[in-house]
């Protein structure tokens, strides 16, 4: 198994390394492990995974403090599987819409959002690889999502 972590250094939260030739995944994930990760990877796609904002009223998350979020800033769709009763995961979501007006946002549960997917948990990681692709082919067209 192999666990790769990203610490902010300027900032508290992360961000992506440098310029990319491969579309960039956020997934926010409880517990910062995505069981589709590594398909994700296998198919070409760069990933990162957040946990989350922490539990209680204080938090790091730029979402929940209506800053935006450097990692999902830098990507080209995210993966909220946040779970509904999580603190703050409703904040989260909204700030997708919110803030990145555009960027593909594919969700556990009931989309709320325009730019909201519906995805079931317990599909494999090949049918969200092929979510992810046809997301990512739908923002190329609207052209939210450069390369590079």
């Amino acid at each position: 198994m192999t666990v790769r972590v990203s610490v902010g250094t300027a900032t508290p939260t992360p961000t992506w390394a440098g310029p990319h030739d491969r579309p960039r995944v956020l997934a926010e994930v409880a517990g910062g492990r995505w069981g589709k990760e590594r398909a994700v990877r296998e198919a070409g796609l760069q990933v990162m995974v957040c946990p989350g904002p922490q539990a209680g009223s204080v938090t790091h998350c730029p979402a929940v403090q209506g800053r935006p979020c450097p990692l999902a800033q830098g990507a080209d769709v995210i993966v909220c599987a946040l779970p509904a009763d999580q603190d703050h995961s409703a904040e989260v979501r909204a700030s997708h819409s919110s803030v990145l007006p555009g960027t593909p946002v594919l969700v556990e549960g009931q989309a709320v959002a325009p730019d909201e997917l519906t995805i079931d948990r317990h599909i494999s990681g090949d049918a969200v690889v092929a979510l992810l692709e046809r997301a990512l082919i739908n923002g190329a067209r609207t052209g939210r999502h450069p390369q590079g």
